[in-house]
C-alpha cells in the first residue's frame, strides 16, 4: 500500500482464489476490504473467481495470469478467461510451478491454446494468444515502455524461431524447443543454436543435449550473484540434490549456513532419512 500511494510500484503479484470453492473465492473479498483491489495487482490464478470479480478488476485495471496446466491437474477446471477478457481484464499466460505445470511459457501456450480450441471454440485468435506471452505481461507490469514488444528504442529481447506456417503466430504457438533458433536478452545472445551462438559469442557457451539435437546456452553473468556459475555446475548440484545424498550435501553445502557444521549435518540426517534417488527432469520436455 505504500508502494501504490507514493506510486513508485509498478506491479504486485498474488496467488489468490485458486481452487474452485467459495472459501477460494472469499480471498478475493478479503482483498477489496483491505483496499488491494488496485490497477497493479497481477492476480495470479483466479480460478475461483465469478463474472462478478472479474467486473471489479477491470474497472479498476487490474492484470490476471493464467495457468491453465496447473488448474487442470489440481482442480479439474481452470479460470474463466473469457469473462475476464468481456470485463477488459488483460490476461497474461505463464506457468504455475513446474511440479503441477508446464516448463516454459513455450508449453503453457500449447494448453492455453488447446483449452482455447477445444472447450472455448476459438474464443482468442493466435494473435491474442501470443500477447498473452509477450506484450500484455509488459503492460502488467508497467515495463512496457522497455520491453514486450518489437519497436525502435526499447530493450533487444528477441526470440527467433523456425518457420513452418505462414502465420507467425501460429508458428509460436506449435514451435518446441528445437524451433528456437535464438534467444536475445537486452541484446545479448544467451540461448540457441551452436552454429548461430558460435558466430556471435566464439566459444563463450555451453552445450546442451535434447532429443535429437543440441542447442547452445550461455548463463554466466560475472557480476550478478554467483554470476560465474556455468550450466554444467549449475545442473550437477541439482542433481545432487534431487539424489538425497547427504553426504555430498555435507560436502558441498555446508559453507554459508545459519546453523553450525554439527547442527547442519544432524539436521540433514534428521530431515532426509530414506530420501530416494529422485532423477533431474531434463530441461528440454518437447
Amino acid at each position: 500500500t505504500r508502494g501504490n500511494s507514493s506510486r513508485t510500484l509498478d506491479a504486485w503479484y498474488l496467488h489468490l482464489a485458486e481452487g474452485v470453492d467459495e472459501s477460494s473465492r472469499a480471498e478475493f473479498d478479503i482483498l477489496v476490504q483491505n483496499g488491494l483491489l488496485v490497477d497493479e495487482l497481477v492476480l495470479v490464478h483466479g480460478t475461483a473467481l465469478t463474472p462478478v470479480e472479474f467486473q471489479q478488476m477491470g474497472l479498476v485495471g487490474a492484470d490476471l495470469v493464467w495457468s491453465p496446466l496447473s488448474n487442470l491437474l489440481l482442480y479439474g477446471n481452470t479460470t474463466d478467461v473469457r469473462a475476464a477478457d468481456r470485463f477488459g481484464v488483460r490476461i497474461s499466460i505463464a506457468p504455475d510451478w513446474s511440479p503441477s505445470g508446464a516448463k516454459s511459457s513455450l508449453h503453457e501456450l500449447k494448453i492455453a491454446d488447446q483449452w482455447n480450441q477445444q472447450v472455448m471454440n476459438g474464443y482468442f485468435s493466435d494473435y491474442d494468444m501470443v500477447s498473452m506471452v509477450t506484450r500484455n505481461p509488459s503492460f502488467a507490469n508497467n515495463w512496457d515502455k522497455y520491453v514486450g514488444r518489437l519497436l525502435p528504442d526499447m530493450v533487444a529481447d528477441l526470440v527467433v524461431l523456425d518457420t513452418f506456417h505462414d502465420d507467425p503466430y501460429r508458428n509460436m504457438i506449435e514451435a518446441i524447443d528445437a524451433d528456437v533458433r535464438l534467444t536475445v536478452v537486452g541484446g545479448m545472445p544467451l540461448f540457441g543454436d551452436e552454429s548461430i551462438m558460435e558466430a556471435l559469442k566464439g566459444d563463450d557457451w555451453e552445450s546442451m543435449q535434447g532429443a535429437g539435437f543440441n542447442k547452445a546456452v550461455d548463463v554466466t553473468f560475472p557480476s550478478a550473484f554467483n554470476g560465474d556459475q556455468t550450466w554444467s555446475e549449475i545442473s550437477s548440484n541439482m542433481a545432487m540434490s534431487m539424489s538425497g545424498d547427504t553426504s555430498a550435501m555435507k560436502e558441498n553445502w555446508a559453507d554459508g549456513q545459519s546453523r553450525s557444521l554439527s547442527e547442519f549435518e544432524a539436521w540433514l540426517d534428521q530431515e532426509w532419512p530414506g530420501y530416494g534417488d529422485v532423477p533431474l527432469d531434463p530441461v528440454f520436455t518437447t
